[in-house]
């Protein structure tokens, strides 16, 4: 995810959701005025602790999004991201599926995500559970292992989905509290290469270059390219499958075991990568709707915050300008 602007505000963001499902925001101060546990402690006060939260934010230095929420009913939808995700279980059970497994994961339980990697997520109890998640770019992975004796020479994926690493584990809610509170910047950026270095020397492999170099059938590229490049209009299946030659339930079968998730899955990926460099650059919420192909803005909102977490408009705050 590009990350266009040097000087971002930095804002809270809660959702709240009533007994009648509508979803209430409210928006607090910058993060010299109130610390995370403050926060998080106020929101649990005022709202009860089964009301759902979440708190988003851009560290400038790093450049670099983090997130700490808790949720009860929102689940992701099957969807993946052009960064990795490392996100720390604080309590409650979440339930992952990445791929073709299945992982229940307990509070300390720490879940990793590859670039590109189909994944859903949701509470696996009725008592919700409260993570921490950071996203670490590709460009954050080069820059930290150049530093490394023995550097890769390849590309590098996470080798597992869930672990668990009392010392890593220790080390990733420190990370976050720093990133949270107002630490020094030479603090933050110290414990944040200590975990990344961590994650390499543990849980990463190379990627061999057979593996890089391994060609997606033809129709499949050809069909995530079409998706790529008419996002934005009402295409169909009966169209994407005449495109590349194949009967609609052929393509469908083929697209979904080569890629991890359906034709529509991922034309709905596409779509909300697009808006979030849009968002980024500071379009208006409406003019981002329509020209990522959502109906209306309020389907774009529905379907930005389950994937993202939460919804557009506190996204544009986020990345505001000062």
């Amino acid at each position: 995810m590009p990350l266009l602007c040097s000087k971002k505000a930095q804002y809270f963001e809660k959702q709240a959701t009533d007994s009648r499902g509508i979803v209430n925001s409210v928006e607090y101060e910058t993060r010299e005025s109130l610390s995370e546990h403050d926060l998080v402690a106020a929101l649990m006060l005022k709202e009860g602790p089964m009301q759902e939260w979440s708190i988003l934010r851009y560290d400038p230095d790093l450049k670099i999004d983090f997130l700490h929420a808790f949720y009860t009913k929102h689940a992701y939808p099957v969807h993946s991201h052009d960064y990795y995700v490392v996100c720390l279980i604080e309590r409650g059970v979440q339930s992952c599926v990445a791929g073709r497994s299945k992982d229940i994961t307990l509070p300390g339980g720490i879940i990793l995500l590859n670039p590109g990697e189909p994944h859903s997520g949701e509470s696996a109890s009725d008592d919700g559970f409260e993570y921490r998640a950071l996203y670490p770019t590709c460009e954050h992975m080069q820059l930290v292992r150049q530093g490394l004796e023995g550097s890769f020479h390849s590309d590098l994926s996470f080798d597992t989905v869930r672990l668990y690493d009392h010392e890593l584990e220790g080390a990733l809610r420190r990370l976050h509290l720093a990133l949270h509170q107002p630490a020094s910047a030479f603090e933050r950026e110290s414990r944040f290469v200590w975990v990344v270095t961590r994650l390499m020397q543990r849980y990463m492999r190379p990627v061999p270059q057979q593996e890089r170099l391994k060609l997606e059938p033809d129709a499949i590229k050809r069909a995530k390219a079409y998706i790529e490049a008419h996002y934005a209009e009402g295409v169909s299946l009966k169209e994407i499958a005449a495109e590349v030659a194949l009967s609609p339930y052929h393509f469908l079968r083929v697209f979904r075991d080569q890629v991890g998730m359906p034709p529509h899955a991922y034309l709905e990926t596409v779509r909300i990568r697009a808006a979030q460099s849009l968002l980024e650059r500071g379009e208006a919420l409406s003019q981002v709707a329509q020209a990522t192909g959502f109906s209306t803005q309020a389907h774009f909102t529905d379907r930005f915050k389950r994937i993202i977490g939460v919804t557009p408009g506190r996204y544009v705050q986020h990345y505001q300008v000062f």
